[in-house]
């Protein structure tokens, strides 16, 4: 005899929850520079953000969605260019911005995959 089982109740997503993740995000890119660990971080608010957009708007057709996305992309590529260089400090645009971004050095958060 087959038993059936309840299931994980499936978080559900709401433009309320988008715009508090995308207020930390913004508070967390304005102080990249006070911490390399902030990249990290910045880097994985991105990411949700993105998700989570992407879960509202599977089309991808709305702003919103398209501008995570970039964003997302923009912290990722800056991590890496400020990981890539022991000083000075790299310029990126991220969230419409151009950003002066001081050098880290290699961190763990820019790591290809490689090890």
């Amino acid at each position: 005899m087959m038993a059936a089982g309840e299931r994980h109740a499936t978080p559900t997503v709401d433009q309320q929850a988008i715009e508090r993740l995308a207020a930390e995000f913004e508070e967390r890119i304005q102080n990249l520079n006070s911490s390399p660990a902030n990249f990290g971080m910045a880097l994985n608010e991105a990411l949700l953000q993105m998700q989570m957009n992407q879960a509202l708007n599977p089309r991808g057709n709305r702003f919103a969605t398209w501008d995570s996305t970039v964003r997302a992309m923009q912290v990722g590529s800056a991590a890496f260019a400020a990981a890539s260089v022991t000083e000075g400090s790299i310029e990126a645009r991220i969230a419409h911005e151009v950003r002066s971004i001081e050098a880290t050095g290699p961190q763990f958060y820019a790591n290809g995959g490689t090890g």
